[in-house]
């Protein structure tokens, strides 16, 4: 089993883009880390070398809010045992959606294996 994280540059930077959009529902760089590898357990290397990974935050947990907030949209790649930061976006994200991390095999390679927490396996 590999342990994966991001790269030094990836967590700066992704650290320093959190830091200028700050609000309620951006999450940490370290929890993004957390969920993506979380996402990736049990994988080894050479499976999910080259692989996109995006990552979506959460919204509000209750519907009574009823506006979208501000969120994270992220994608990364990943290289060996490190995953570099590909792009980093604030979007809007509706109350009830929950936290989402997909992994796509390679970028030439458009077949879904894992999405979020669940680990169903998906066709694309």
């Amino acid at each position: 089993m590999t342990k994966f994280r991001l790269s030094t540059a990836a967590r700066a930077a992704l650290t320093a883009f959190i830091a200028d959009h700050d609000g309620a529902h951006v999450p940490s760089a370290a929890h993004v880390e957390r969920a993506i590898s979380d996402s990736l357990s049990g994988a080894s290397g050479e499976d999910v070398y080259g692989a996109r990974i995006s990552y979506r935050s959460a919204g509000p947990t209750s519907m009574s809010y009823r506006y979208a907030v501000r969120g994270l949209t992220a994608t990364f790649v990943v290289r060996r045992r490190v995953i570099d930061l590909i792009s980093a976006e604030i979007e809007k994200i509706y109350p009830k959606n929950r936290e989402r991390v997909q992994v796509v095999r390679r970028l030439d390679e458009p077949t879904l294996i894992r999405t979020g927490h669940i680990g169903q396996e998906l066709a694309a």
